[in-house]
C-alpha cells in the first residue's frame, strides 16, 4: 500500500471516531477520545510494518571514554520505543468490540510478553550493565517481532484481515460506477445516525441502546430509504455500522440519487434523519447531515455529481473510502457475526441509460483506484 492510500484510510480512521451531541436543540460534532486512540492505533501499524520490513540493528550500546556506556537507537527504534509508550488498556477500553489489525495486535503481544515496554518508560534512568542487558532484551523483541511477522501463517494472517475491507470498497466503487453509465449526474446524500446521550443514559453499566433495538432501526431506516425519495429517484444505498465507547452504536450512510429527477440533496437528508430521529427510534435518534456541512469538506464529493466532473467523483470516491477502510486498522465485531456493512446491489445492465447519449468517458482519477 502507497503513502498516499495509507494516509487517505488513516484520516478515514479518525473521522469515524467523531461523535455527534444535541446541544441546545442542535447537533454538533465532537472530537472523542477515540480520536487519539486511533492515531495510536495508526502509529503502531505502521511502525511494526516497516521493523518487519527491515533487517537493520534497532538499538545499540556505545562505549564512550572511561568505558561509560549510552544507548543509542536508530530513528526506526526511536518510533518503536514511542509506540511502547502507548496506553494498551485505553485502546481496549475505547473500542471493547473490536479485533485490531494484525501488526497492532502482533506488537501488543511482543510489548506484553517481554519487558520492552518497561524497559521503554525507564531507558534514560539506565545506567552501566543494565542499559547492555536492556539493549539486547529490545533487540531480542524485535527479533521475535520479525520471526513472526516474516512467517507464511502470519502473512496469510494479514491477506485476510484486509479481504473484507477490499471487497467492500471495490464492491461499492462498482456500483457507483455502474450507475454513472447509467445516468448524467447522481445527486450523492451522506449523512451519519446514531443516538441521543442526555437523556439520562448512557448509565456507567448500560449502553442507551442494545445491538438488537439498533439492528431493527437499521432494517426500518435501509427500508424506508427508496421510500423517502421522489419516485423513480432511488438509485442505490450503502451503510456501514460502527460502535465507540463515546459514540456507542451509530451508522454511517450514502444514498445515491438520479441526478436528472432530484435535486434538494440538503432538504432531503435533513428529512431522512427527521424520520430517523422522530419515528425510527421513538426519539432517541440524533443525525448529521453531512450535505448542509460540505465546506467542512476538503474534496467535496456529496450533492450533485456530473458523470464528467473528475475532482467531484474523485471526492465521492473519498467517501466510499471513508465508509469502507477504517476497518484495516480496527474492525468490529457484532453479536453472532452478523454484518456490519450493507449495500444494494448492481443495476441491471439492460436498464436503458438515462440523460443525453454520452460519447466519451470520464478518466478515472488517481485518487479513485483501489487503495490497498
Amino acid at each position: 500500500m502507497n503513502k498516499h492510500a495509507k494516509k487517505e484510510i488513516y484520516q478515514a480512521l479518525q473521522e469515524s471516531t467523531l461523535a455527534y451531541i444535541a446541544n441546545d436543540g442542535k447537533v454538533q460534532c465532537a472530537i472523542t477520545k477515540e480520536w487519539d486512540l486511533a492515531g495510536d492505533v495508526w502509529r503502531i501499524e505502521d511502525v511494526t510494518a516497516k521493523v518487519i520490513a527491515t533487517t537493520a540493528t534497532l538499538f545499540s550500546v556505545k562505549v564512550g571514554k572511561s568505558n561509560q556506556r549510552s544507548f543509542h537507537a536508530s530513528a526506526l527504534g526511536n518510533s518503536f520505543l514511542r509506540a511502547l509508550k502507548t496506553d494498551f488498556a485505553a485502546l481496549r477500553q475505547h473500542y471493547p468490540m473490536h479485533k485490531f489489525n494484525p501488526y497492532v495486535e502482533e506488537f501488543f503481544k511482543q510489548a506484553t510478553a517481554s519487558n520492552a515496554a518497561d524497559i521503554a518508560s525507564t531507558m534514560h534512568a539506565l545506567r552501566g550493565d543494565e542499559i547492555t542487558t536492556y539493549t539486547k532484551e529490545l533487540n531480542d523483541s524485535i527479533d521475535s517481532l520479525r520471526k513472526t511477522g516474516n512467517s507464511p501463517e502470519f502473512k496469510k494472517v494479514i491477506a485476510d484481515f484486509g479481504r473484507k475491507s477490499n471487497k467492500n470498497y471495490l464492491a461499492t466503487k462498482q456500483l457507483i460506477d455502474a450507475h454513472f453509465e447509467q445516468c448524467g449526474r447522481i445527486l450523492a446524500l451522506r449523512f451519519d445516525v446514531s443516538y441521543e446521550k442526555d437523556k439520562g443514559w448512557p448509565t456507567p453499566t448500560k449502553d442507551p441502546v442494545t445491538y438488537d433495538e439498533t439492528k431493527k432501526h437499521r432494517e426500518d431506516l435501509l427500508k424506508y430509504l427508496p421510500k423517502a425519495v421522489p419516485k423513480g429517484s432511488f438509485l442505490a444505498s450503502v451503510c456501514e455500522m460502527e460502535y465507540g465507547l463515546a459514540a456507542k452504536w451509530h451508522y454511517h450512510c450514502l444514498l445515491l440519487l438520479d441526478g436528472s429527477l432530484v435535486r434538494e440533496d440538503v432538504t432531503i437528508a435533513r428529512l431522512i434523519g427527521e424520520h430517523w430521529k422522530k419515528t425510527i427510534t421513538q426519539g432517541k435518534g440524533l443525525y448529521w447531515n453531512c450535505n448542509a456541512n460540505k465546506e467542512s469538506y476538503k474534496s467535496c464529493g456529496i450533492g450533485m455529481v456530473n458523470h464528467y466532473d473528475k475532482d467531484a467523483r474523485e471526492g465521492l470516491n473519498k467517501a466510499v473510502v471513508y465508509m469502507t477502510k477504517p476497518d484495516y486498522y480496527i474492525k468490529l465485531l457484532v453479536p453472532g457475526n452478523d454484518r456490519t456493512f450493507w449495500k444494494t446491489n448492481m443495476p441491471k445492465s439492460e436498464t436503458v441509460k438515462k440523460g443525453r447519449h454520452r460519447t466519451k468517458t470520464c478518466d478515472q482519477p488517481e485518487a479513485a483506484q483501489h487503495p490497498a
